[in-house]
């Protein structure tokens, strides 16, 4: 044999022996491909299980026991940690058909990669479907320390000390205070995502927060600082005087248990609104006690009525809220709705009516002379006829008028229509007008045959004193004697 033909025959041998080697190790890679096209290929992680060489259903088992090691860590403040196991909450694997399609995309002929190259493993990481019982979650969560009532300290607003004349304020405190249910909402997500970590100091709205920092409070302060230099001086009736001091706006503030002060702009309103009404109190005189000096009988009293101080409260109010801005001592009367005409003679001044229903006699006053006088007829003294005593004053004045009772509701009728020339009202329906159907005046006529209410005039004395009196005029209605009201 030639040396060519013995070197043929080598070669021939050796593609031989490498086409036999070349199909074994196909056909090998071929079989090993269809023994892992139901199972996964070695060192395959699912979620950092290993699932190597396992069906689905072991697969899925071998996960459904890992979760029984699920545990999530809460981080709370000053570093400290709750945890919540799987085992607390009945947590349980549910398999979804996630481990089985993860299978079909997998190349079951890169089997040998796995072996050669892929030492650190195949990892998947998928998001594994759950039960748990979260009414469990919620009472083993609010069970933990941290959540437990006697361990929450709550946040403290910034505070106002106040000392010699001036505001300084203290920090606020942050406490430990949790919103429960916000928590827990957070921990039932983490936990549903299969978190193993949650800060809870980053949960949004986790930590209950003091309502008032320091820079919103020394802001107040320096506002307090203002008003606290405004006082108020009222001039009150009767030679009264009322003060809007420092000393009396601190009780506005909300005072705290330690001595401090803190401002709740509710309450500041509400305390102001109440010093305005105790205010009025001692400065409306309409319907109280008057004084006066009635003719030929001296100093006399009588109560009720409309004429009078009474103050505008929401008019106070508002200017009080406009001194306090301007930090001045002010000396005034309070706001007023309605005033007395004069400080002299009780309040009634030198023009006024008088009127005494015993003697049944009328006086008119002009710059504190009597200019006008004359017998009068006044209510029937019966309930709801008779004449109310009290201070009144003139709030109209008309010409030809018909005067009417209360229509019945049923005929349509008044029970009286009576056309007068001169009309001076000063208590709703009742007031002073000419009668020209009485012939006589005076005496005792009221008691029977009194009118509706009215104070009945003859005729040319009602036009005499229509001309002399003026609206606002006081009225003073009084009887001098006792009386009886019959019906």
């Amino acid at each position: 044999m030639t040396n060519m033909q013995k070197r043929n025959k080598i070669i021939v041998i050796i593609v031989s022996v490498l086409v036999i080697l070349g199909l074994s190790v196909f056909l090998y890679i071929h079989h090993m491909g269809t023994a892992y096209s139901d199972r996964f290929l070695p060192s395959t992680y699912i979620n950092n299980v290993n699932v190597g060489k396992l069906s689905v259903a072991d697969a899925e088992k071998k996960i459904a026991e890992n979760q029984l090691n699920y545990t999530l860590e809460m981080k709370f403040r000053n570093k400290t940690t709750e945890t919540i196991s799987a085992k607390e909450i009945d947590m349980s694997y549910v398999p979804d058909g996630k481990v089985e399609a993860l299978l079909k995309k997998q190349d079951s002929f890169t089997w040998f990669k796995n072996y050669l190259f892929n030492h650190k493993g195949n990892k998947k990481t998928i998001q594994t479907k759950t039960s748990y019982d979260e009414n469990k979650l919620k009472d083993v969560l609010y069970s933990k320390n941290q959540l437990k009532d006697e361990n929450q300290t709550a946040p403290t607003d910034a505070r106002m000390k106040y000392e010699n004349g001036s505001f300084t304020v203290q920090k606020e405190k942050a406490g430990n205070s949790l919103n429960k249910e916000t928590v827990y909402e957070a921990v039932n997500k983490a936990v549903g995502l299969q978190k193993t970590s949650l800060n809870v100091a980053k949960v949004k709205d986790a930590y209950k927060i003091p309502g008032k920092t320091t820079e919103t409070v020394k802001s107040e302060a320096e506002t307090l600082k203002k008003y606290l230099k405004t006082s108020i001086t009222y001039e009150l009736p009767n030679n009264q005087s009322e003060v809007l001091n420092s000393e009396k706006m601190l009780t506005w503030l909300v005072k705290n248990e330690d001595g401090t002060y803190s401002y709740n702009e509710e309450i500041w309103n509400k305390r102001m609104k109440s010093f305005v009404y105790t205010l009025a109190t001692k400065a409306n005189t309409v319907g109280k006690t008057h004084t006066f000096n009635a003719t030929g009988l001296g100093v006399r009293t009588v109560s009720g009525g409309t004429y009078g101080y009474k103050m505008n409260q929401t008019e106070e109010i508002a200017k009080i809220k406009e001194e306090l801005n301007a930090g001045k001592a002010v000396k005034r009367a309070p706001a007023y709705s309605a005033k007395e005409q004069s400080t002299e003679n009780y309040g009634l001044g030198g023009n006024y009516v008088e009127v005494d229903l015993s003697r049944q006699h009328l006086w008119i006053y002009k710059n504190g002379q009597c200019v006008l006088q004359s017998d009068c007829v006044s209510g029937k003294m019966t309930n709801d006829r008779y004449t109310p005593a009290g201070t009144y004053y003139i709030y109209s004045k008309e010409r030809n008028r018909v005067l009417r009772g209360t229509k019945d509701p049923v005929t349509g009728k008044y029970p009286y229509e009576s056309p007068v020339s001169y009309w001076m009202p000063f208590n709703r329906g009742i007031g002073f007008h000419d009668a020209n159907w009485r012939s006589s005046f005076g005496g005792n006529l009221y008691v029977s045959g009194g009118s509706h209410g009215c104070v009945n005039l003859p005729v040319s004395f009602a036009g005499t004193m229509y001309n002399t009196i003026t609206t606002g005029m006081p009225v003073v209605i009084y009887y001098s004697q006792g009386y009886t009201l019959n019906g």
